[in-house]
């Protein structure tokens, strides 16, 4: 399993640099592991959904973020890092564009076109700083958005597939074979077996529900 966090950059407005840039580095290992333990916390709180599960995640958030304003913080960074930076965050606004319109038909040509690039220099800039080629991220994120519906929800698979900007069912289930090494009929089974036992360690108490493990 993977535990995913996405932290808004805004979130850290407050701790730009003069050049409105912010950068993480490493720390030591004992901020590694209070990093590890909060978002241990964290993920266990969403799964089991106690009352005010909300409060002790957003009170672990904030444990996080000051860790990562105090600790991992870097406040000298070179002109080298800067200048990359500014390369990113024009790809930012790419990528931006892309999640937002991600079940549309994007060629590359048509997404250069819209930001003022040549295709062959966007994808460059998508090889050299995001270290994956245009056609790869554009179908992580559809992948990204099927997951979940193939968590959360019935839809059939070719549903999700043409949802999610998929030509069809075939290319899906393709790709997912490749990045899961199986495929989204047998993923969808194994998640929902997966649930099954997790919802058994629960017994009805009073009201309320009793943590077995």
């Amino acid at each position: 399993e993977t535990i995913v966090l996405q932290i808004p950059l805004g979130v850290f407005a407050d701790y730009y640099t003069e050049e409105q840039f912010i950068w993480f580095s490493h720390s030591g290992k004992e901020d590694d592991r209070q990093v590890f333990s909060l978002l241990e916390t964290m993920f266990v709180a969403y799964g089991e959904k106690q009352t005010g599960y909300e409060l002790k995640m957003l009170s672990c958030f904030y444990q996080l973020e000051y860790l990562l304003v105090t600790r991992y913080r870097k406040l000298e960074v070179g002109e080298e890092i800067l200048k990359n930076n500014k390369q990113l965050k024009r790809l930012g606004r790419i990528t931006g564009y892309l999640k937002e319109h991600y079940t549309e038909d994007v060629s590359l040509e048509k997404l250069a076109g819209i930001f003022g690039y040549s295709p062959a220099y966007l994808s460059r800039m998508f090889q050299k700083y995001a270290k994956i080629n245009y056609k790869e991220y554009l179908s992580s994120v559809r992948l990204e958005h099927a997951v979940r519906d193939l968590e959360e929800t019935d839809l059939a698979i070719g549903e999700i597939a043409l949802n999610h900007g998929f030509p069809n069912s075939k290319a899906f289930s393709n790709l997912f074979r490749k990045r899961y090494g199986m495929l989204p009929n047998q993923y969808r089974k194994t998640v929902t077996s997966e649930k099954e036992r997790f919802s058994s360690y629960y017994l009805p108490h009073k009201g309320s529900r009793l943590f077995l493990m």
